[in-house]
């Protein structure tokens, strides 16, 4: 009997803090996970090998997914000088980035154009990091993934390739249904069921809270929290002028907390400038929390008709479909049912086979 192939998966996003990127890469591997538990792929022929620094992380705990810390350094230079000597096989890049000058068989998935399209997010170290390592990694790899349609055609833009050079693969919705909610988060930040805003993010300037406070603002709306949820990334964000004073901010929370926002939230304003795919708007939807995003990028893709949309450039036009919302019970209770039905669309068993269609013709 012949020996399995070997697949190497760069999986530095473990040893990070959970975000939309990191969960994308998780939920990708467990739903992998389970598709060789299944036997939907035969672990006879196949062996995945999960590549990750040095270090004492919280790893999740897979049955035929095979992890393998080692190299020297963290971050970005494990990844230029110990990953590629560490794979000597096809390696699959999760995570935007990878060795920029491996010459060895290379899949990667570039996740979207926010580091090109919205440089004033981030900080100046981290565009010089990215204008220097992901350029090549594109070049030099066989095979190239995204989020989104929309990403797909903004990266074929700005690389100068074919948009359906980026196969196309997709959040899922499941996560969000995983755990009960914990509702003592709405007695520690004092908040009414139905009585608040909520806004879930890395705190960085793309996403707009600023646009999602004054549009509170400007609808008269006194008696309606905002409700901020996500953390920072020192190094990462430019993070001036980012943050509304009159939200409440809760920093980094469980996702059982976070589902009990969702839940007894009005609605989640999500007005950024743009999207590789929007995570946050698919868990609100999948858990009966009605949605206002921005008609831009990727979101209309994402949500369908299912959720309200604004200018995001408009304090006034957030205002009105916050307003609007407030208004109508009858309406809530519509996006509810419409949200629910939109993100079942959404599968992570789908994008763990479609990724994994890209691996075997990668590696055939």
């Amino acid at each position: 009997m012949s020996e399995p192939q070997r697949v190497y998966l760069n999986a530095r996003f473990l040893s990070e803090p959970v975000t939309g990127l990191q969960r994308w890469g998780r939920e990708v591997l467990g739903a992998l996970d389970s598709l060789f538990t299944s036997g939907e792929i035969e672990a006879d022929k196949w062996q995945v090998i999960l590549l990750c620094p040095k270090g004492d992380y919280d790893f999740p705990d897979y049955k035929f997914l095979k992890l393998k810390q080692g190299g020297y350094f963290q971050s970005h230079l494990w990844e230029q000088l110990s990953l590629s000597k560490m794979a000597p096989e096809l390696l699959v890049c999760m995570k935007t980035t990878g060795p920029a000058f491996r010459r060895k068989p290379t899949a990667a998935m570039i996740h979207d154009t926010l580091v090109w399209d919205q440089t004033e997010s981030y900080s100046a170290n981290f565009l010089r990091t990215y204008n220097f390592i992901v350029p090549r990694l594109i070049k030099n790899s066989q095979a190239l993934m995204t989020l989104s349609n929309d990403s797909a055609k903004r990266l074929g833009k700005k690389f100068m390739r074919p948009a359906t050079d980026f196969k196309v693969i997709h959040c899922g919705h499941e996560h969000a249904l995983r755990t009960p909610a914990d509702n003592s988060i709405l007695t520690r930040m004092n908040l009414t069921k139905g009585k608040f805003a909520l806004a879930v993010s890395s705190m960085m300037r793309n996403k707009n809270f600023r646009g999602a406070a004054a549009g509170i603002r400007e609808a008269g709306l006194t008696d309606l929290p905002l409700v901020v949820v996500g953390g920072t990334h020192k190094g990462v964000f430019n993070n001036s002028e980012v943050m509304p004073e009159d939200a409440r901010y809760t920093g980094r929370i469980n996702d059982r907390e976070l589902r009990a926002l969702y839940e007894n939230s009005l609605c989640l304003v999500y007005p950024s400038f743009h999207e590789g795919f929007g995570l946050p708007p698919l868990e609100a939807m999948a858990l009966g929390c009605p949605t206002i995003v921005s008609k831009k990028s990727s979101l209309p893709e994402v949500c369908g008709d299912a959720a309200l949309y604004c200018d995001p450039n408009s304090s006034a036009s957030i205002a009105q479909e916050i307003r609007r919302l407030y208004d109508a019970p009858g309406l809530v209770a519509e996006l509810k049912i419409k949200g629910r039905a939109q993100a079942a669309k959404f599968s992570w068993q789908d994008c763990a086979r479609r990724f994994w269609d890209v691996v075997v013709k990668t590696a055939s």
